[in-house]
This record gives C-alpha cells, structure tokens and sequence, in this order.
C-alpha cells in the first residue's frame, strides 16, 4: 500500500465505525477533537476522505448525535457527486460478499456501500483505502476489512489509528490544507 503521505490520489473511505470513533478520547483527546474535525473536513474539500450516503443513515440511526455524527452530517454535500457508488455497483458487492451484511439486522448495512465507493473511486484513477474500526468479533457477519481483502483485486484498508496518523491531523507539527504532513 502506498504512504498516505506520498500521493494525492489516495482517498480514505470511512465507514461508520471510524467516523462514531472519532469521538473517542483514547485516541484524539478532547481538547484536540474540534482541530480534528476542521482538519478532516478540508480534507473532504479537498477529496481526501470520502463516505457513501448509506454511512450516514447508518449514523442517523444513533438516537442523539454526537460531534463525529454531526461533523458527517455537515461534510457530507462537500463531496462531489460522483463520488456516490451506483445501487448496481453496491448490489454487485453485496453478491460478491453477502456475509459482509448481517443477515439477522433490520436495516440494509453501510459496509457493501463503503467497498463499492472504494471500487468506484479506484475505477476513476484514486487509490481508495477503507478506514474501519469493525472487527465483528462475535457477530454475524464478516468484518468489513475481511470483505475488502476478498475483493479482486483487493481492496486496501487501514485501521483508524492508522488512519488519523496518516491524516496528520493530530501531528506535533501542522499539516497542509490535503492533510499532508509538512516537514
């Protein structure tokens, strides 16, 4: 997998769980979260970081928001529409990798919708990369991540502390209005 850093056709693709665990202080502490947010927006506006609309009904269905949901919310029109996966695409997915859905949920799961935007946006000359924090463990379905790798070829992920290093969003330094780490 290329360095982040290294190139700009490289979009991250987050899925639900990296955006709910943006709010985690473990991993960005609260006085640092708000710069987060602002960094990672420019970096939506800068095509950077994409998610398919169906991450944000995943994340709507959450009862009360918090500052990762409405962060989605608000970014979510800065990406152009063509970024958006086609329902054949997403369907073509999801008959590719059924188990990737779990078959007891009652609503239709984002992650089918992630791999196909990860797949389209490679199809138009970027080098996506899904960021997830989902493992599944216990549950009834393939971990997103799993589902990736059964692509073909593969679709290359990375876990979000990989991810909000590779943003430079927290660095001890500044990063530049792409998210790339300035010397």
């Amino acid at each position: 997998m290329p360095s982040p850093e290294a190139t700009d056709d490289i979009c991250f693709v987050l899925d639900a769980s990296a955006i709910i665990e943006l709010k985690n202080p473990e991993r960005i502490p609260w006085d640092r979260q708000w710069r987060m947010l602002r960094c990672l927006e420019e970096m939506v506006e800068h095509r950077r970081i994409a998610f398919p609309r169906m991450v944000l009904v995943e994340l709507r269905r959450v009862k009360h928001l918090d500052a990762p949901g409405v962060w989605a919310l608000g970014v979510f029109g800065s990406q152009p529409p063509s970024f958006e996966p086609s329902d054949r695409l997403i369907a073509e997915v999801r008959g590719l990798v059924p188990e990737v859905v779990d078959p007891e949920a009652e609503d239709d799961d984002a992650d089918p919708a992630v791999i196909a935007q990860a797949i389209h946006l490679r199809s138009h000359g970027k080098s996506p990369i899904v960021v997830t924090k989902d493992a599944s463990t216990g549950q009834n379905r393939l971990p997103l991540a799993t589902a990736c790798a059964r692509m073909t070829p593969p679709v290359d992920t990375m876990g979000i502390g990989e991810f909000i290093e590779a943003s430079g969003c927290l660095a001890g330094g500044e990063a530049d209005r792409t998210g790339t780490l300035l010397p």
